[in-house]
């Protein structure tokens, strides 16, 4: 496949074309990502870019120290940027360094869940790579597009556990709701209730993240959790079930007197629980 149709922008882009806007070596691979490219393969994805929407170019470097700086716009240790134009869509570049992503690949699918040390430290992270931009890399690799060596892309996608990924996912999001459920707690007990409601907002939309990644389903913005619960939805009754109580506690319950601001509050805590135990009887903890 030479091109590529971006539905939401009424486009088709040549691979050439973009190849020809970046600065690249024989070895390295490149992909597209984004919600242009993701909402334009994965049903479950349905919905997302829009025409204001950029193209996210990945370029896995195999020499990155290489890179002339002068071509940069932001320029870190293990992760480069640059931004171009092709056809009028922004092509937000963002270089890594090959060796570092497969590194950090090979310590996640050799993963021990069983171990004491805390989710946050179970890989060893580069100085200055911190663990968000790595997860929110291999969403974009599981979602992406090859342009260049897709052979390549192809034999580190097939190395890639993913059900560790996953699992990592739902870790991270239960350990945030941890974290947010003893100062929504805090906040009830002293009558703080707006504050409490905010917090319980996190709550509720990290127990969802939790609840999707154990769907075997990722995602990298939390703005993106109604539209795959949504898109979950069509296929599984039980994630439409689910996706309609999160609605209600969410958008559609009215809040004009405290006192249904701290019933709200307690019901998301409530659904929360139901949520996570869920998650623990399917294994995904």
């Amino acid at each position: 496949m030479d091109s590529i149709e971006i539905k939401q922008r009424n486009i088709i882009l040549n691979k050439k074309d973009i190849l020809e806007k970046l600065d690249y070596e024989e070895e390295d691979i490149i992909f597209l990502g984004g919600s242009l490219i993701e909402g334009s393969i994965n049903k479950l994805s349905n919905g997302m870019g829009n025409k204001l929407s950029d193209i996210d170019v990945f370029i896995l470097s195999n020499d990155i120290k290489k890179i002339q700086k002068s071509k940069l716009d932001y320029d870190k240790e293990y992760l480069k940027t640059q931004f171009k134009r092709l056809c009028s869509i922004s092509l937000d570049i963002e270089i890594y360094s090959k060796q570092v992503i497969l590194d950090l690949i090979e310590q996640l699918n050799n993963c021990d869940f069983n171990t004491n040390i805390r989710t946050f430290n179970l890989l060893n992270l580069p100085v200055g790579f911190d663990l968000n931009s790595f997860t929110s890399f291999i969403h974009r690799f599981l979602n992406g597009i090859p342009v260049y060596n897709e052979e390549v892309f192809y034999q580190i996608s097939n190395f890639l556990k993913r059900d560790n990924y996953f699992k990592l996912m739902v870790r991270l999001a239960v350990n945030n709701v941890d974290v947010f459920y003893e100062d929504a707690i805090g906040n009830i007990q002293n009558h703080q209730y707006e504050v409490a409601l905010v917090v319980a907002r996190n709550i509720l939309l990290e127990t969802m993240k939790a609840y999707i990644f154990n769907k075997k389903t990722s995602l990298d913005r939390d703005k993106w959790i109604p539209l795959k619960l949504k898109n979950l939805g069509l296929y599984d009754e039980e994630v439409e079930t689910q996706y309609k109580t999160f609605a209600k506690l969410y958008y559609e319950e009215k809040l004009d007197e405290r006192n249904n601001i701290r019933l709200n509050v307690e019901k998301i805590i409530n659904f929360s629980n139901e949520i996570i135990q869920k998650i623990g009887q399917d294994g995904g903890i």
